[in-house]
């Protein structure tokens, strides 16, 4: 080969080189994505919301009559026992009389003595008149319809004078004024239930009036939770569907809806917008000492499970006019498939129609994917 030919060569290989480079830079490059492959698990439709905890029985320990109630020696947290004495109960101090009271009672008492007077002078007089009839009714010398008249009025003014007699006691009672020290006898009132004291009411010794609350008892053994859900939610549930108890300070605890009480209440969020609210009662199953009356929490209860179901990211999965889509990569192209879905919890919705646990689907797919684009696959998380 002569020197121009193996100049000629040279050159030709080298811009054989040069276009081939310059080929491979203008080629298109595959768009790297990441994949996930649909699994199976199952899948649990959840809906959760704030709540309040609250002892199963609440039971509030009031005064059964009106009294002078000394100090009481329970605090809130300690524990009492069913038939335990709470608080001791005295009969009150009588109110004393103004001068005006006073002299109306007074005077009230009087004229009650003087109606006494007249009707013990009135039986005296029916009584002789009644012994009279009597004699001479042995000497068969009046009539028996009078010696009947004669009983009737001894009888009718001895009533009179009953009646007069406690009219007078009730005077003399309204006219006693001033104060009178109590009797040393006191009323026990004792606990109804075994638990702990939640609330003290009245701490001080002082005069209370019937059905004054004392302070309150509960069983924290038994607590139940009370979360309002939006009405649409509520009626997913149902009594004995799984629940728990979130974000209290502790652990999740196990609970079950207990009721779903029917009446929707009007509420308006946080954001200004109203809502109807339904009030579920989840009965708590195990409840942590820790944990007592009217702490906040999260309600979480479970409207949906799906057993065995095939499950995608959400993010994996399109809704357009047509239906559900999804990309999957076939010999490493981006293909677009229609799917039907199911239910989804939030994170992933259940598949049905249209895709295996082998298809490599494309999670969060670009705006601008095209089918048949090349696509270089990375597995999800790593």
């Amino acid at each position: 080969m002569t020197k121009t030919q193996r100049s000629l060569a040279l050159w030709a290989a080298l811009g054989a080189t040069l276009v081939a480079a310059s080929a491979w830079a203008l080629w298109p490059k595959p768009l790297t994505l990441e994949v996930v492959h649909p699994h199976r698990d199952t899948l649990r439709v959840q809906r959760t919301d704030q709540g309040t905890t609250r002892v199963r029985d609440l039971y509030t320990v009031s005064a059964p009559t009106s009294g002078l109630l000394e100090r009481l020696n329970l605090e809130a947290g300690d524990a009492v026992t069913a038939g335990q004495t709470l608080a001791s109960l005295r009969a009150a101090l009588p109110v004393p009389l103004d001068p005006r009271r006073q002299a109306e009672t007074k005077a009230a008492e009087a004229a009650a003595r003087a109606r006494l007077d007249e009707a013990q002078l009135r039986t005296r007089q029916t009584l002789s008149e009644l012994e009279r009839q009597q004699k001479l009714a042995a000497q068969q010398m009046v009539s028996d319809s009078a010696l009947t008249a004669a009983r009737s009025a001894w009888a009718e003014a001895s009533a009179r004078q009953t009646a007069a007699q406690a009219d007078w006691a009730a005077a003399q009672a309204s006219h006693q004024g001033g104060w009178v020290a109590p009797g040393r006898q006191a009323l026990a009132i004792k606990a109804p239930v075994g638990g702990v004291v939640l609330r003290t009411l009245v701490h001080s010794e002082t005069s209370v009036a019937a059905g004054t609350p004392l302070l309150e008892l509960g069983d924290l053994s038994a607590l139940e939770a009370v979360a309002e859900f939006i009405s649409e939610d509520a009626v997913q549930m149902a009594p004995g569907a799984p629940a728990s108890i979130e974000n209290w300070g502790g652990p999740p605890v196990p609970a079950k809806v207990l009721r779903v009480e029917p009446l929707g209440e009007r509420k308006v969020s946080a954001l200004g917008v109203e809502e109807q609210r339904v009030k579920v009662v989840l009965s708590l199953q195990n409840p942590p000492k820790a944990l007592g009356h009217g702490y906040r929490v999260d309600a979480r209860v479970t409207v949906l499970e799906r057993p065995n179901a095939l499950l995608l990211p959400v993010e994996s999965l399109i809704r357009t006019a047509q239906g559900w889509r999804a990309w999957v990569l076939t010999d490493g192209q981006a293909q677009p498939r229609t799917v039907t879905v199911g239910d989804s919890d939030g994170q992933h919705r259940m598949v049905t129609e249209g895709l295996s646990e082998s298809d490599a689907v494309v999670l969060r797919p670009p705006p601008g994917l095209v089918a048949g684009q090349r696509v270089k696959a990375e597995t999800a998380g790593k």
